[in-house]
């Protein structure tokens, strides 16, 4: 159920819609720092390429930043092995997002890795990262109580 929902790319999830302004606390290198975070809001993602979930399979994004400006992405699945792996890839920002599914008892155990290329990102890394990851957690917190409240089926 988990890998199913996760690869159905063409569904927008609610924590993808989600408005309003939260505030991300970390630490830098014992400075503390806080982050006034607006969400970027994905309104469409729609499959550009003919036939199944495949790699090689593609997708158009349509987000729209809080400044109310909409931009296109073009993704791509580069690694795809129902129920384990699915791998997203994104020219630009040049990124990789890796879905990692793993059977566990009662459940299944679901890791999301995102990796960024180089550019502007490798000197901005240290602020960046603790957003992200923040970020990413409270994503995958909201998609497992949306999991959570659908009816049992099986693990993945």
């Amino acid at each position: 159920m988990v890998f199913s929902y996760v690869s159905d790319l063409e569904q927008i999830r609610p924590y993808e819609q989600r408005k309003g302004v939260e505030h991300i606390s970390y630490r830098l290198f014992f400075i503390p720092i806080v982050w006034k975070v607006r969400y970027a809001q994905v309104k469409e993602r729609r499959q550009t390429s003919e036939g199944p979930l495949r790699v090689g399979t593609t997708f158009l994004q349509i987000t729209t930043m809080p400044s109310g400006i909409s931009f296109e992405t073009a993704l791509e699945i580069t690694a795809y092995e129902p129920p384990s792996i699915i791998v997203l890839k994104r020219p630009i920002p040049p990124n990789e997002v890796i879905y990692v599914f793993e059977p566990v008892h009662g459940g299944t155990k679901l890791t999301k890795t995102v990796k960024i290329a180089g550019g502007c990102y490798t000197l901005t890394r240290p602020f960046f990262a603790p957003l992200m990851k923040e970020q990413a957690k409270a994503d995958l917190g909201w998609l497992k109580e949306i999991l959570e409240a659908q009816p049992e089926t099986d693990a993945c």
